[in-house]
């Protein structure tokens, strides 16, 4: 396949947007005027050409009042006029030797293309914009560039080593979003750039490490920006998280001081009472505590530059409607209790890999006026090197389910729900995803690694919309204009569970029961009393902020609705 260079790319809009159908190669010796022409002669769009080059607004002028004369449609001249040229999306997948000869051109960008190695960069080139192309390597030559955009591409470590020896007048670098894995290395070669005042890393997964900004302020001491951020800034507010850290500590050792003289004293007055004559007291050993070193600055631990920990702590805030079958009318519930009661399960999947699985019992719930709950919690804490693989996962974020596995019931004639039964009068098993909820953060960014929320539960059918995750510009607009829509919807529901609880109670009539087979049944009334029973156990998690996202919009057709079941999760990338 034909590569689609740079100069094939720039001739044809010199052609077609230019309307310079021949060109010479070389500027004429004498320079002969032809006549005047107005726009419509011309028949060049000025606001597009100006949009690829404001030069191309000098050369419009020069042919309105010369014609396409043969000392402006010529290649020399136009190589010479050019000093500012932007080509994104055009399909560029070589900067081919001809770039070479644009002797006055200071800036050249090129984002959104396919170019894969940088080379060939004109020798007055001041700034060189390469955002979002598949590039792997670098094929520089001593050049005096000042600016280089590079983010959105494919390099990694060992692909930036060769920037500090060719473009050492760099003063800004922007490598954010490529595959830069290793803190200390990357770190290095930024050093190596005197005169660098700018530098972007974020959304490489190098920032996933806890003590990124800590060791970019320790080791780049020249910059003034940093991922977009003052530098001054992010040095200030480092120094003031750490003195915070530290007063804790302080108050802590001086907590641990106080318990310390207090037991001594006590001993001291147990000692003064005395024992049996002869008989010593039993010596107390009382532990000694640490002495309080304040200090100054933050000290960094190379190999904590070669992992990062994510912590995952998740509780339910809401009641889990359950069933738990009676052993005494099920014999064979002594033998395997879990197929006659409901197992709940809440699994963390951070995307493509799965963190952890909490299980629970129904039976293992507080039974209440045979009012079940379940408010259980779980957390866990995993090491990961920061991979491309794990920075991608991060990005797309962490997505919580709450499962449920219970005997399959119906409704029996006497108006009970009554449990399904196998051949080995065993109850028959169903599962059912009750819902799901996707966490983000802009930890890709360095900061925000540690939030505490509440997350909405959504259907499991939203599970398999992946835009549901992103919402739209207008999304609540969509939604607003699908009320009507997801009023008949809720209308629809409750219709139906009135006609379900009429069903039983028709049953009940009739059989006029016979007691209860299932002690926990999904009565609303029940529910919401049951909930506000032990909440006073979840005081502290409930004053976390609330995700308020109760809709989604997905298409013309369809909007998920959030559950009234609540997740309290906290996140953590640290140590």
């Amino acid at each position: 396949m034909q590569k689609n260079q740079f100069s094939n790319v720039f001739w044809r809009k010199v052609r077609e947007d230019m309307r310079m159908e021949i060109l010479l190669e070389k500027m004429p010796l004498k320079q002969f005027k032809l006549y005047e022409l107005t726009e419509d002669e011309m028949n060049i769009n000025l606001d597009q050409v100006t949009q690829w080059s404001p030069d191309n607004e000098k050369i419009y002028k020069n042919i309105s009042e010369n014609g396409f004369a043969d000392f402006i449609c010529n290649k020399e001249y136009m190589i010479e006029t050019y000093t500012n040229i932007v080509f994104d999306s055009e399909d560029i997948t070589q900067m081919d030797n001809q770039l070479l000869q644009f002797k006055n051109l200071l800036l050249l960008r090129l984002n959104h293309n396919k170019i894969e190695v940088v080379q060939h960069l004109p020798q007055q080139l001041v700034e060189l914009h390469l955002f979002n192309n598949p590039i792997t390597t670098l094929n520089l030559l001593k050049h005096n560039l000042q600016y280089l955009g590079l983010g959105y591409c494919l390099l990694n470590d060992d692909a930036i080593q060769t920037i500090p020896k060719f473009l050492p007048q760099l003063i800004g670098l922007d490598l954010s979003h490529n595959q830069l894995c290793d803190l200390e290395y990357s770190v290095e070669a930024c050093k190596k750039i005197s005169n660098l005042k700018m530098l972007s890393l974020y959304g490489n997964p190098l920032v996933l490490m806890p003590q990124y900004f800590i060791y970019i302020v320790d080791n780049l001491l020249n910059l003034r920006s940093f991922d977009e951020q003052s530098f001054l800034e992010i040095k200030n507010r480092l120094e003031q998280a750490e003195k915070e850290k530290q007063a804790k500590k302080q108050e802590a050792l001086r907590k641990q001081q106080e318990e310390f003289e207090q037991q001594q004293k006590l001993l001291a007055d147990k000692n003064k009472k005395g024992g049996k004559p002869g008989k010593q007291p039993d010596p107390v050993v009382v532990q000694q505590p640490q002495v309080i070193i304040p200090i100054e600055e933050p000290k960094i631990n190379l190999n904590e530059l070669r992992q990062f920990k994510i912590t995952l702590k998740i509780q339910t805030l809401e009641n889990l409607e359950g069933i738990l079958l009676d052993k005494y009318s099920y014999p064979l519930m002594e033998q395997n209790s879990k197929l006659f009661q409901s197992k709940y399960a809440i699994t963390a999947n951070l995307f493509g890999i799965e963190l952890k699985t909490k299980e629970l019992l129904y039976e293992t719930a507080t039974i209440e006026n045979e009012i079940g709950r379940i408010d259980f919690e779980f957390s866990f804490e995993q090491l990961f090197n920061p991979d491309v693989d794990i920075r991608d996962a991060v990005e797309q974020g962490f997505l919580v389910s709450v499962s449920v596995e219970e005997p399959k019931m119906f409704i029996a004639d006497d108006g009970e729900k009554r449990p399904v039964l196998g051949q080995d009068e065993l109850p028959e098993q169903t599962i059912k995803v009750l819902g799901v909820c996707k966490i983000t953060c802009d930890w890709l960014r360095g900061y925000n690694k540690q939030f505490n929320k509440k997350y909405r539960l959504f259907k499991e059918e939203t599970k398999n919309s992946a835009e549901h995750w992103f919402p739209l510009e207008n999304e609540q607009d969509l939604v607003q204009a699908k009320m009507e829509m997801i009023q008949k919807e809720k209308d629809a529901e409750l219709e139906e569970k009135k006609a379900q609880q009429a069903l039983i109670e028709q049953k009940k009539e009739q059989s006029k029961g016979k007691g209860k087979d299932v002690k926990k049944k999904d009565d609303k009334k029940n529910v919401k009393k049951g909930k506000d029973e032990p909440a006073q156990k979840l005081v502290g998690q409930l004053d976390w902020e609330v995700d308020t996202r109760q809709y989604i919009y997905v298409n013309e057709k369809k909007v998920h609705r959030a559950t009234d079941m609540l997740l309290a999760i906290a996140l953590d990338l640290g140590y």
